[in-house]
């Protein structure tokens, strides 16, 4: 007669993640970004609103201050945006080589194009062909 494991079987072990969560793994990490700057900036707009209405602040300190945390809160969300970041998965592509495509993420495989004016970048003569 075997003896009972510690181990719950291999069915029982996996986790199904809820909706929520499956939903935001989906999303690529720019949209991510988008979303959460669109959080911040409403929910500061609607803490203002009603801080004028109901507590009856002078409005205008309060847009000043509600304009301020609005530009602070986007400037943190998006300090990423500045570098090499891949698109969908947010990873440093800083160190990635940059081919004629694009550089391609080594965690997701999505190819993402560098800003323009970037010196990495290479050069793409269109006379090369021509004799």
């Amino acid at each position: 007669m075997p003896l009972p494991s510690a181990e719950p079987p291999p069915s029982s072990s996996r986790v199904v993640p809820g909706p929520l969560v499956a939903a935001r793994q989906r999303l690529a990490w720019i949209y991510r970004t988008k979303l959460k700057v669109l959080a911040w900036v409403l929910g500061i707009t609607l803490a203002a609103i009603g801080s004028i209405s109901l507590a009856g602040i002078p409005w205008l300190p309060a847009v000043g201050v509600a304009f301020a945390a609005a530009a602070m809160s986007v400037g943190k969300a998006t300090g990423r945006l500045n570098r090499l970041t891949c698109l969908s998965c947010g990873r440093d592509l800083s160190d990635h080589p940059i081919g004629v495509h694009g550089i391609a993420c080594t965690d997701c495989g999505a190819v993402n194009q560098p800003r323009r004016g970037n010196r990495d970048a290479p050069a793409i003569d269109d006379d090369q062909g021509e004799a």
